[in-house]
């Protein structure tokens, strides 16, 4: 059994999610819930929940500011927000999922069963990530990816794009492969602030090296190495064509 602690504001909020956490796997209980980061120190020193389920914005702060308070403590996390902004800085508190508000019945399905299958090898891996990350600021030239069977470490300067399905992301390489991850390409989006990536539609980030032709057809495509024609997001056009000079002439 899966023991969770619910942090939410929303009394009514909670009540409904605890209800779909019930419906959704019974192997998952919530045990207890808070409405503030006050209330959730004075239920943790008592309770050893498996997992919290945790709202970003509470009354008297951040869950952030929870997390920090409690990091030694060790918990299992799922963030939850109205928005996608503090989806990276959940993960960098090692969250197992991060679930955007309203909460869809799939997701929270996807999460429970993250949750399950949760080990401390896949902890290591995401800090693994995290320390690639932090030395190398101003240039990474590898992510290491968490797969089913282990890790893979994917050097940048062979990635042609990245294509977002939902919650999954998929690598497309330059000798043909394609790799598969449970997470969300917004979470790879730092990749376009120092490197050769740009993010031309809201489900599409290529590498500006792989391009060979900008088509003006149907709105406006990306033709790539590969052959594949990646469309291009109206609104990222003027930015797209700039980086593309820009990158051009380094």
């Amino acid at each position: 059994m899966t023991k969770i602690l619910l942090i939410a504001t929303d009394p009514i909020f909670r009540k409904e999610l605890r209800s779909l956490i019930g419906k959704c796997d019974p192997e998952c209980q919530v045990v207890e819930e808070a409405g503030s980061i006050a209330e959730a120190r004075r239920l943790l020193a008592d309770l050893s929940p498996d997992c919290l389920f945790v709202d970003v914005n509470l009354p008297d702060g951040t869950c952030f500011e929870l997390l920090e308070a409690i990091s030694k403590e060790p918990h299992q996390l799922v963030i939850m927000a109205n928005g996608p902004e503090a989806a990276f800085q959940a993960f960098e508190y090692n969250a197992v999922d991060f679930l955007r508000k309203p909460i869809k019945h799939a997701e929270l399905v996807r999460a429970l069963d993250k949750l399950r299958r949760y080990s401390p090898n896949e902890h290591l891996n995401r800090q693994l990530q995290l320390l690639l990350r932090s030395s190398q600021p101003k240039h990474v030239d590898r992510l290491i990816l968490h797969l089913s069977e282990g890790i893979h470490i994917l050097p940048l300067n062979e990635t042609i794009r990245l294509e977002s399905d939902g919650c999954y992301t998929s690598f497309f390489t330059a000798n043909g492969e394609r790799i598969v991850v449970t997470r969300a390409i917004g979470e790879f989006e730092h990749l376009t602030e120092s490197g050769p990536f740009f993010r031309v539609h809201q489900s599409h980030i290529v590498n500006l090296n792989y391009v060979r032709k900008v088509l003006k057809e149907d709105g406006g495509f990306v033709v790539l190495d590969s052959g594949v024609k990646v469309p291009i997001a109206r609104r990222r056009k003027d930015e797209f064509f700039q980086c593309v000079s820009k990158h051009s002439m380094s």
